[in-house]
């Protein structure tokens, strides 16, 4: 009974041992193409279909934010600063006031400019009427024409003292409602040249301000790379200063003449900043992005570069003849290649089990376990 029951178990174990081996053998030349070679069957790969595919090439480069320009702002007059409110490198927002001029010596010069041309205005009457009699005398021969011309003379310098004393009216006034020098935009000061107490000229400047409430980050692209960068291209902003944020942008300039030392283009590209977060000379990197439709392959299949835009490749030929072929590539993208010459639609290339092929090399395509997976399936629909 004993030697019966240790029969049975051996001629399991070694069923057992049996079936493990043919799976490890099945394996072993459906994977290794070592021992597929040394067997002399034919080597096992994988393949992929060359297609038409849209890859989304980005170009990375670092660069600086910069204001999107830089604005000078003068004196609107010559008179006393009571207030300089900000100082160097203060955000400062639209209408925002930045300097305010002494309102008092203001509305002192307003006052006395109303007081003068009152009086011109009475010059200008008397001068008028004293003209009215001189002529009606003239006129009945008792005065010399000397004394009209004279009496005109007065009148036409009353004229030109009502003219001036109106105009300093018209600027008191101006100057008044000028009293205090505000921001056109959001921006940030970049120079402040004016003190409390002083009295600037008229148009002198007394701050450089930059506009940051768009921005614009400038990359350094090699020239080499230059043609992938094209006005209106999409592009993403990250910052060290905030690794968590991503900004859009678009590509508005590139600088047309190369920097000598580094050969590299200047590329602006226009970021929003509603939160002014982004202040000029943070440092930042730029991912540029370009959809590009091309014929493609995945990128492991490509072997024994010869060039920046040469390679080869394994073709499939005839169903089991692995060929070897140059080809031309062109952009790398999200794992695929572009392929510019050697290659067409629906060709089948080997992106397993490549780098052991010969050119000419037998080999067979598939899963491996392909004969187990059809065991099971037959088993379960006998079930």
């Amino acid at each position: 009974m004993k030697r019966w029951l240790w029969g049975l178990i051996g001629f399991l174990v070694l069923g057992l041992l049996g079936s493990a081996t043919y799976v490890v053998g099945n394996h072993l030349i459906h994977t290794s193409s070592t021992v597929a070679r040394k067997l002399g069957t034919p080597l096992p790969v994988r393949v992929a279909v060359v297609k038409q595919a849209n890859l989304t090439q980005t170009l990375g480069a670092s660069g600086e934010v910069q204001p999107m320009a830089n604005l000078d702002l003068t004196a609107a007059m010559s008179a006393r600063v009571d207030k300089v409110t900000v100082d160097l490198g203060d955000l400062v927002a639209p209408k925002q006031e930045l300097l305010r001029f002494d309102r008092e010596l203001l509305q002192a010069a307003l006052t006395a400019s109303q007081s003068a041309l009152d009086q011109a205005i009475g010059d200008q009457q008397r001068a008028a009427e004293y003209l009215r009699r001189v002529a009606s005398i003239y006129h009945q021969g008792l005065l010399p024409k000397l004394d009209v011309e004279k009496a005109q003379a007065a009148v036409d310098e009353a004229n030109a003292k009502y003219s001036q004393a109106r105009e300093k009216l018209v600027r008191a006034r101006k100057d008044l409602q000028d009293a205090a020098l505000t921001s056109p935009v959001a921006a940030i000061v970049m120079e402040r040249l004016i003190n409390d107490g002083e009295t600037p000229r008229a148009a002198q400047k007394v701050f450089t301000i930059g506009r940051i409430d768009q921005v614009l980050v400038v990359s350094n692209i090699a020239e080499e790379r230059i043609e992938d960068i094209t006005i209106g291209q999409a592009a993403s902003v990250t910052l060290m200063a905030f690794p968590n944020d991503e900004f859009a942008g678009t590509v508005v300039k590139v600088k047309p003449v190369t920097d000598p030392k580094t050969r590299t283009f200047l590329v602006y590209t226009n970021v929003a900043n509603p939160g002014l977060k982004l202040k000029p000379g943070l440092t930042a990197f730029t991912r540029f992005k370009r959809q590009h439709e091309a014929l493609a392959v995945p990128s492991v299949s490509l072997i024994n570069p010869t060039g920046i835009q040469e390679s080869t490749v394994f073709v499939l030929e005839h169903g089991s003849i692995a060929r070897l072929r140059k080809v031309r590539v062109g952009v790398v993208a999200e794992g695929m290649t572009e392929i510019r010459s050697g290659l067409t639609a629906g060709e089948q290339v080997i992106v397993v089990g490549q780098l052991a092929l010969r050119d000419g090399d037998q080999v067979i395509i598939g899963d491996e376990f392909h004969e187990l997976k059809d065991q099971v399936a037959h088993r379960r629909q006998d079930r």
